[in-house]
């Protein structure tokens, strides 16, 4: 079983949990027999009931997971009182940076939302990825080619690469290679290759 201590080695969670993920934001996910609950830094349960997933806090919220009555797990975001801040009636959902997250509404469709869950920006694409300064990788198709569109939807550089990772501090990793074989770059937010 795990738990937790403070740094005198006294244990402020004891060891009664399945599983204690590392603590954010004054928060920690655990699993103990019936499922993910989240605690305070005191060991204090905040959650109603189990759920099927939990994930580390971002910006006061918490990415979790429920059964579908017929189907595949939804998403929906937790507060940091342990309550559901957005439902689940997401298929896909990601940390909040910035104030935003990316989530799939449905097969070929993702949102940009705020932490209140409203809807920023609608996208019509087969995958969305994370915002890195102000830009998000998109797919058109499901076997499409990789480009950057701005969090309004307006592309920025057009799909012309196989991989393509969020931007950070200006740059971004992109893959080129074709036929299961990598070649890695770094481009700038025009698209040019900084390093190729």
């Amino acid at each position: 079983k795990q738990g937790a201590i403070d740094l005198y080695g006294r244990y402020v969670v004891r060891p009664i949990y399945d599983s204690i993920s590392p603590f954010s934001e004054g928060r920690s996910a655990v699993i103990d027999g019936q499922g993910f609950k989240v605690i305070d830094d005191l060991g204090h349960p905040l959650t109603p009931k189990p759920y099927g997933y939990i994930g580390s806090y971002r910006e006061g919220r918490a990415v979790f997971a429920e059964r579908g009555e017929d189907g595949p797990s939804m998403y929906g975001y937790l507060d940091l009182q342990g309550k559901e801040a957005i439902p689940a009636r997401f298929s896909e959902a990601n940390d909040f940076a910035g104030g935003k997250a990316v989530v799939r509404t449905k097969d070929g469709e993702y949102a940009l939302i705020d932490p209140d869950g409203t809807t920023l920006a609608s996208y019509p694409y087969a995958f969305v990825g994370n915002p890195g300064d102000g830009l998000l990788a998109f797919r058109k198709e499901a076997d499409g080619k990789y480009g950057y569109m701005d969090e309004k939807g307006n592309v920025v550089i057009p799909p012309r690469f196989t991989g393509a990772l969020p931007f950070e501090d200006g740059y971004a990793i992109v893959d080129t290679g074709e036929d299961d074989k990598s070649r890695y770059g770094l481009i700038g937010k025009t698209g040019a290759f900084v390093i190729r």
